[in-house]
């Protein structure tokens, strides 16, 4: 009995796997050419794929036994080990082609989702062609995707576009503040310049005019030295005479009838009431010899010093008005702006706009996601509710579940987002999160768990992740609603 059941199995793999020599089970149109017979007088054979050194009768195609090593002759049964290379072949008329893994083949199952025509339980017949139904459902879905990618690409190429912007205004910023501080460091250092040279050059103007003035000034000297001594004789004779005139007033007698003695007390008296206070030839010299000293420290041009045509009669004005001036007053506009420049001031402007550029130049480096994109969600924050609790995430901020900080923005990496050192939970290691983005038009929180203690795994929605989709895409992510079928 078991020998008829195995003849009659044999017979009908054999019948159903080689009805037609055009047509063999589980495989795609394209490689049927791979399976045309052999025929070797009148016998029809065909040979491993993968070592055509074995022949086999071509009867030996899906006839449930494994006789290649490569699993070739058996592509429409899983009698041979599963090889991910050789999958079975599902024409899916009506729909799309597809492939599904050999030891899924009469297993009970309808694999709807690969093989809608049912051609996968071949042997039982169990499985109907539902391929109309479900391609109905995925046009429907993929018109549904088409419109919902444009939109989200839509968005994305905006974000993209104002990222660009950002980027363009931050590389612009930077070339900016690299002008500013090489004009700020040339300032600076042609001040400390300045400090340096300042003394001797000072000196060296302040020499030049007491060398110019030197001569009229050691003659002015000379003669009012002997001026002086003039002045002094003169002194010296005029208090003889007041000495001899108070005498005479305090001792003649008013009652001697001497018109000349009484004319002249009464002179001298006039005299002495209107005596002023005298300047000495002392006070003279001595306002000379400031002069003298002045010199030292003043500046001039060559251009007021050949106007100078000095005689002794105004030798003193004249100078006091050519070349006694504050010394700022004649030196050029760069040194009279170098002596209001605060150098302390200045180099801390400088050092500050040093850490600010290194500051954009670290940013530009950053992985800021495909062109840069999370640029334009710098600012952005989404919410949203997931079970018992609020959900608040800044993209490039941090993220909250209600008040607790789940973490802050560390990096970005294959369209995720890490978040690192939140608050501890109690009695376990500090929060964190990663946050896969899922391509829609919208922000929104999509699902959360939580595989170990206090790392979590969010799903959220954004333009951020969405691509271009191709047919397969749409395909491998289209589920079927079997409630409709």
């Amino acid at each position: 009995m078991y020998g008829k059941l195995l003849l009659f199995g044999i017979t009908l793999y054999s019948a159903l796997s080689i009805a037609s020599d055009a047509q063999i089970r589980g495989v795609p149109p394209s490689d049927q050419h791979l399976y045309a017979p052999v025929d070797n007088n009148g016998v029809k054979q065909w040979h491993c794929l993968g070592d055509p050194s074995i022949i086999l009768s071509y009867d030996q195609i899906n006839d449930d036994y494994c006789d290649c090593p490569d699993g070739s002759d058996e592509p429409g049964t899983n009698a041979c080990p599963y090889n991910s290379s050789r999958k079975f072949y599902c024409a899916n008329k009506h729909h799309i082609p597809g492939f599904i893994e050999t030891f899924k083949l009469n297993d009970g199952t309808c694999d709807y989702d690969i093989c809608c025509d049912g051609s996968d339980e071949y042997l039982s017949g169990k499985c109907e062609n539902k391929c109309e139904q479900i391609h109905e459902q995925f046009v429907e879905y993929k018109l549904r995707v088409v419109s919902e990618v444009e939109e989200s690409l839509k968005v994305k190429n905006k974000m993209i576009e104002e990222a660009r912007k950002i980027k363009a205004l931050m590389v612009q910023k930077i070339s900016e503040m690299n002008s500013e501080l090489k004009i700020k460091e040339e300032q600076i250092e042609l001040h400390i310049q300045q400090q340096e040279q300042g003394e001797d050059e000072e000196e060296e103007e302040g020499e030049q005019v007491y060398d110019k003035l030197e001569p009229y000034l050691t003659e002015l000297s000379h003669r009012m030295h002997a001026y002086s001594q003039k002045v002094k004789d003169q002194e010296s004779r005029i208090s003889y005479l007041e000495k001899a005139l108070s005498k005479l007033t305090q001792d003649y007698n008013p009652n001697f009838n001497d018109a000349a003695v009484k004319e002249a007390v009464k002179a001298f008296q006039e005299y002495a009431s209107n005596l002023g206070e005298t300047t000495s030839v002392a006070d003279a010299s001595e306002i000379l010899n400031s002069l003298i000293d002045s010199t030292k420290d003043l500046s001039f041009t060559s251009q007021n010093l050949g106007n100078v045509v000095p005689s002794f009669a105004n030798m003193a004005q004249y100078y006091f008005d050519q070349f006694t001036k504050p010394k700022n007053q004649e030196l050029p506009k760069k040194k009279r702006r170098s002596e209001n420049f605060d150098l302390e001031l200045e180099s801390k402007e400088r050092d500050s706009l040093r850490d600010e550029i290194k500051v954009y130049e670290e940013d530009l480096t950053k992985d800021y996601g495909p062109e840069g994109i999370l640029r334009a969600s710098a600012s952005s924050w989404v919410s949203g509710s997931i079970g018992e609790y609020k959900y608040k995430l800044g993209f490039l901020n941090s993220i909250y579940q209600d008040s607790i900080l789940i973490g802050t923005y560390t990096k970005y990496e294959d369209n995720k987002l890490y978040f690192t050192n939140g608050h501890k939970c109690w009695n376990g290691p500090y929060r964190s999160a990663v946050v896969e983005l899922i391509c829609g038009a919208q922000n929104k929180f999509l699902n959360v768990r939580e595989p170990e203690k206090c790392e979590y795994y969010f799903e959220v929605v954004s333009p951020i992740a969405c691509e271009e989709f191709t047919d397969d895409d749409i395909l491998a992510n289209f589920k079927i609603d079997y409630t409709n079928l």
